[in-house]
């Protein structure tokens, strides 16, 4: 029965009573204070399967003799509390549930919700989407969250893409908070987003403004284009990487005292990935470099750092779907060895590296960053371009600005960067009024600062809670004392600021004001101001909470890799996105994992032969 209603009519056991106290993440910070709780059937049961999800194990390692005995090592208790891989199985799917269940709580209490997704096919051939939400919460702290993991049926169209997102906004009733999605650039996302706006409506997402393409992915593709003009593309379509014979890396070229002739940007790229293949495709080969690094190094008076963290250093290989690779490769064969060609390309590829790494962070707001890096980097590889030795560079330098220009010109007919941008109290409008006759000099574009404060002050309106908007009126000032209006310094000190009139006043007093310092710590600074600014501060909770990345819904495939082995070959789809979701949400933190007032009992699920484990079948 109990299998019927949870197939047919989606109902769920009601919550077990009086476990809140009893629940894992909160024994686990009692045991960190006090005497260790007496340990329960259901508290082991719940432990065991956190572990499950969390490690990638078999639900059928709790029913090895190690598994057991181990348990019973760490606490004789555990001797009468022995599991089923079934009964671990309907745990993980009460753990699902119940975490899903106060997700959705949770995020009802945030106003602007924006969305990453992506695509994954399983080893096992089954496809899903990764829908993570983003934004920010009341007591302005960064929200990031997976809330859905669909099962993809069907061609993989932009249109199905579609209409998977809506199902799963509308079934966790999150549609009305869509603010953004954050994608990569593939053609089928536009699709994607013409069919949400057709379903959902363009009072609440317009395609062509409130698609934002993942901002990484231009810095990848921008990256593949300036390496495939030094000759090689870590993209190669061939199915295996081949080992790089020596005559490949030109050896027969070699004289007894190396004169560097053919030596150049578009051959050193290949040469070092050629050794880097070479050295790595055997033991033996691995070892002979090393010894051959210890002896160069006894002989050098200089001496090379050639272990790292207590390991021996090795030639690092770039792989086809990260340009990043790359860069590593050409970096890690300059730290064991000096070569002025190396460092040319590392130098002109660290910019590009650097940012990647910080837009991917979750922790503090991204978009806000983005124009300016766009518009940093071009003026990086423009400068790099114009230097004396770097007529080589020049090929690659160009299609790299050719790309990003295509890509901030893009970026600059949307209304969520610009605002980002200006609700970022470091930067506001200083670094775009700085650069702007760069910007046209080089044909980028020819907005002006007064434009792009135009469609900021535009969508601000929408945010208005001025008294002159909100019809508050002023209290009038007691006849014995004059009241005089407090510095923004004095509000920031006392809590509390002067109220001003009207939203142009709102602005114009804040982009008065001198710009934060770098490390000035943004969402901080508008739980602060959000008396003083009270409409930009809501703005401030509305733009910061974008991803410039698709980054977090491919986070979750990249932690996903070993979900499906040789041991979990046969888990149906819906084992799969219950694993997935736990996993995430259990490394998340503990303060998701409280889940006790509303996790029931796995018990009072009736066993059945196609309950989820390991040796279940597709349905």
């Amino acid at each position: 029965m109990g299998d019927h209603l949870k197939a047919i009519h989606n109902m769920y056991p009601p919550p077990k009573e009086n476990m809140n106290e009893n629940h894992l993440s909160k024994v686990v910070k009692r045991q960190r204070n006090q005497r260790p709780a007496i340990l329960t059937v259901s508290m082991l049961r719940t432990a065991i399967a956190y572990l499950i999800a969390e490690a990638d194990l078999p639900y059928a390692i709790v029913e090895h003799q190690s598994f057991i005995r181990l348990l019973e090592l760490l606490n004789p208790t555990t001797i009468n509390m022995e599991y089923g891989r079934k009964t671990i199985a309907k745990e993980v799917e009460s753990l699902f549930h119940a975490h899903r269940d106060q997700l959705q709580q949770t995020l009802k209490d945030v106003k602007h919700l924006a969305f990453t997704l992506d695509a994954w096919t399983s080893p096992n051939q089954k496809a899903f989407m990764a829908i993570t939400a983003h934004g920010i919460t009341a007591d302005w702290k960064m929200l990031e969250v997976v809330v859905a993991m669909p099962t993809v049926h069907g061609q993989h169209s932009g249109e199905n893409f579609g209409n998977l997102f809506v199902d799963s906004l509308n079934k966790l009733g999150l549609s009305d908070a869509l603010v953004s999605i954050t994608a990569d650039n593939a053609s089928n996302n536009s699709t994607l987003a013409r069919q949400v706006e057709n379903r959902l409506g363009r009072s609440i997402f317009k395609a062509d403004t409130q698609l934002l393409g993942c901002m990484a992915h231009v810095i990848n593709l921008a990256a593949h284009d300036g390496i495939k003009v030094f000759g090689v593309s870590p993209t190669t379509d061939h199915p295996i990487e081949q080992e790089i014979t020596l005559n490949h890396m030109d050896s027969y070229l070699e004289t007894v005292q190396p004169d560097g002739a053919g030596i150049n940007l578009q051959t050193v790229v290949n040469r070092i990935h050629g050794l880097a293949t070479y050295v790595r495709n055997t033991p033996q080969r691995r070892e002979a470099f090393i010894r051959a690094l210890d002896l160069i190094n006894s002989q050098e008076e200089k001496q090379i750092s050639l272990t790292r963290k207590g390991k021996k250093k090795m030639l690092n290989l770039d792989v086809r779907t990260r340009w990043n690779s790359t860069f590593k490769m050409l970096n890690r064969a300059l730290e064991l060895k000096e070569w002025d060609k190396v460092t040319q390309i590392t130098h002109f590829l660290e910019p590009l590296y650097d940012v990647t790494n910080m837009l991917c962070r979750s922790k503090y707001p991204t978009l806000s960053m983005a124009l300016p890096i766009y518009i940093s980097l071009i003026r990086s590889i423009y400068s790099i371009r114009s230097t004396y030795d770097a007529e080589q560079l020049i090929p690659a330098a160009d299609v790299m600005i050719v790309k990003l220009k295509k890509y901030l010109t893009l970026a600059l007919k949307k209304p969520a960067p610009i605002c980002a941008m200006i609700l970022d109290p470091r930067i506001k409008l200083s670094y775009f009024e700085k650069t702007h006759a760069f910007l046209v000099e080089h044909d980028i574009s020819t907005l002006r600062p007064s434009e792009i404060l135009n469609v900021f002050k535009n969508e601000a309106v929408a945010f208005d809670q001025s008294p002159s908007k909100i019809g508050q009126v002023e209290s009038p000032p007691r006849p014995m004392k004059a009241s005089r209006k407090l510095s923004v310094i004095e509000a920031d000190i006392f809590g509390q600021g002067p109220v001003l009139k009207d939203l142009d006043s709102e602005i114009q007093q804040y982009l008065s004001e001198p710009n934060e310092k770098q490390t000035c710590q943004t969402l901080y600074y508008w739980s602060q101001h959000k008396k003083i600014y009270p409409s930009l501060a809501a703005m401030a909770g509305c733009f910061l909470g974008i991803p410039a990345t698709s980054a977090p819904s491919e986070r979750v495939f990249s932690r996903a890799k070993t979900i499906v082995g040789s041991q979990r070959h046969s888990l149906s789809t819906a084992s799969i996105e219950r694993l997935l979701c736990v996993k995430d949400w259990y490394q998340s933190g503990e303060e998701k994992m409280d889940t006790s007032n509303n996790l029931p009992d796995p018990q009072s699920f009736e066993d059945s032969d196609d309950n989820d484990s390991d040796r279940e079948q597709d349905e």
